[in-house]
This record gives C-alpha cells, sequence and structure tokens, in this order.
C-alpha cells in the first residue's frame, strides 16, 4: 500500500522531489511539474542533477540501484539489492534514502522481523470448556 514520500528539496533549492502515485519533481516556483514515471527511494545527489533511486522489487524481489540524471532522464544501473536487504515499502512516509556528502555510499533503513516462540505451562490448572 502506498502512502507517499515526505517532499525532499534538491540541493540547490530548484526541485522539490514528492510524489503517492509515482514520484514526481516540482520547480520551486511551482510552474514545472515532472513526472519520472518510477515507482522508488530516490536522494539527490549532491549536484543536484543526478538521483539515485531504489526502485520497486522486481518479479524476483530485487531492487535496483540506478542513477537518474535529471538533464537528458538517463538511467544507468549501479547495482541490485536482494530481498532480504530491501526496505520494506517503495513508498513510505519517512522512508528514504540518504546519500552520504562524498556521493558514495547509500543508507537507508530496513525492517527485519523475527519470530520466537514461547511455552505456558500450567495449562493443567485451568478448566477445560
Amino acid at each position: 500500500m502506498q502512502s507517499g514520500i515526505a517532499p525532499t528539496w534538491s540541493p540547490q533549492g530548484d526541485w522539490i522531489l514528492y510524489g503517492d502515485n509515482g514520484l514526481k519533481l516540482i520547480a520551486e516556483d511551482g510552474r514545472n511539474v515532472r513526472d519520472l514515471r518510477l515507482r522508488a527511494l530516490c536522494a539527490f545527489a549532491s549536484d543536484g542533477d543526478h538521483l539515485y533511486c531504489l526502485n520497486a522489487p522486481e518479479s524476483d524481489g530485487s531492487r535496483r540501484l540506478r542513477d537518474l540524471d535529471l538533464e537528458g532522464n538517463l538511467i544507468r544501473e549501479i547495482g541490485s539489492v536482494a530481498n532480504e536487504d530491501a526496505p520494506a515499502s517503495s513508498f513510505g512516509v519517512g522512508l528514504s534514502l540518504s546519500i552520504t556528502p562524498d556521493g558514495m555510499n547509500v543508507t537507508y533503513a530496513v525492517q527485519r522481523s523475527s519470530a520466537n516462540l514461547s511455552m505456558l505451562e500450567g495449562l493443567d490448572t485451568v478448566p477445560l470448556p
């Protein structure tokens, strides 16, 4: 279920990235809107001319990390992320990618869950219906 992503300003302040049914860029003056036609988690590169995007799951559950050139809309695949290391959702308020200042690393939160078994003793003291 998609709930949208929080708006994110580009480093130069000329674009705002946002989305609810796909990602869009809106110019800071509100006059220009670009539909990126992506379902992904994205973060601006420090130059503001690129977005790094982790796409929605492929059929095998993996996700592709891509570099999107905003000037020419060119997409370059950087690598993939295994299903077990992927974020729980492509869209979620507060869920985002973060690029390190040197532009060499991407971070994001991964939701992990585990199940534990517990045994309750003493049921012989509870009357059965």
